[in-house]
């Protein structure tokens, strides 16, 4: 448990085992286009399961992307303030402790 009460974070790979390290996201800009993504890191907190991922292709700017994965181990975008929130920080929680 962390400090705040809620879950700490687990390390998981289900889209790492599907997919590999890479995967393919169908029209992320609106143009029916498909784009490569790295599989970076999947985590699960308090039975939610999250993915971030970078795009392949560098000349994007959009960075790294955060996103819910539900029971069909499809993404869904985190509209929510506080949950991306949690899961940054947990993330980060995660990275950091990697570094020590």
């Amino acid at each position: 448990m962390s400090k705040d009460g809620k879950g700490a974070a687990r390390r998981i790979e289900v889209l790492q085992g599907i997919y590999g390290p890479e995967m393919i996201l169908a029209d992320m800009d609106g143009d029916g286009g498909e784009e490569p993504y790295r599989i970076l890191q999947e985590l699960e907190i308090d039975g939610k399961h999250y993915a971030v991922l970078e795009p392949v292709n560098q000349q994007q700017e959009d960075g790294i992307i955060l996103f819910r994965v539900d029971d069909r181990q499809w993404l869904d975008h985190i509209e929510d303030e506080e949950e991306w929130e949690q899961v940054a920080e947990a993330l980060d929680e995660m990275l950091f402790y990697d570094e020590c």
